[in-house]
């Protein structure tokens, strides 16, 4: 329904992404949610974060009211200014500039969902009862709540890609040796002079000169 290709459309079709998660977060029927998508994008031209933040509130109170939207369209207006300013001056305009801000999947997860949508508790309470995201995705019909499982069903490929932006790679390629990234002992004379430099002065006095042997340094790894 919106012809967001996710596998080609690199930056832009992620940014469509992300807007169209954030309005299907919301308590809207999704065939509004959908509308509205389609009139800020399609209509009005504001798929990147730049032109959408160029908005005025004004503005994007008319799009959501072109959309559909009646009671939140004031307090989602301000949202939407919000969502693109923080992309704008957090992560470079970017989606995948916010995956690379990531320490790990958590955090990454924790990103996402400030910027609203289904939130936390409500995940983990669909995974609980369905198992895993495949078997929650593929009987996303039997969900009671309406907006759900209307969300859960239109925006099943995003959810999918979702999951590989986050998932770990165990067999990526690694530039060096894995024995290489054994912890070792640090070199007695390097550490002794960093600790010097730094000041550590109890710590130094406890390495010496550098000249100790690897035993008797090994606990400041």
């Amino acid at each position: 329904a919106l012809g967001i290709d996710l596998v080609h459309g690199g930056e832009s079709a992620l940014f469509k992404w992300l807007l169209a998660s954030f309005l299907m977060g919301k308590r809207i029927r999704a065939q509004v949610a959908v509308q509205t998508w389609h009139v800020i994008v399609d209509k009005h031209g504001r798929d990147t974060p730049r032109k959408l933040a160029g908005c005025t509130h004004q503005e994007l109170v008319q799009m959501l009211g072109e959309g559909g939207y009646a009671r939140y369209d004031e307090s989602t207006s301000t949202r939407l200014q919000t969502l693109a300013s923080r992309l704008l001056a957090e992560y470079g305009g970017t989606v995948s500039g916010m995956r690379e801000a990531s320490t790990d999947r958590r955090d990454f997860e924790k990103r996402l969902q400030s910027f609203d949508g289904i939130g936390p508790k409500t995940a983990a309470q669909l995974l609980d009862e369905y198992g895993d995201l495949d078997t929650l995705l593929a009987r996303a019909g039997e969900i009671k709540q309406p907006k759900r499982r209307e969300t859960l069903i239109a925006f099943a490929d995003q959810i999918r890609l979702s999951r590989e932006l986050v998932r770990l790679t165990c067999d990526a390629p690694a530039p060096e040796l894995i024995d290489d990234f054994a912890v070792r002992d640090p070199d007695p004379e390097i550490l002794s002079a960093f600790l010097e430099t730094m000041e550590f002065r109890s710590l130094q006095r406890r390495v010496g000169d550098g000249k100790a042997g690897p035993s008797d340094v090994s606990a400041f790894a």
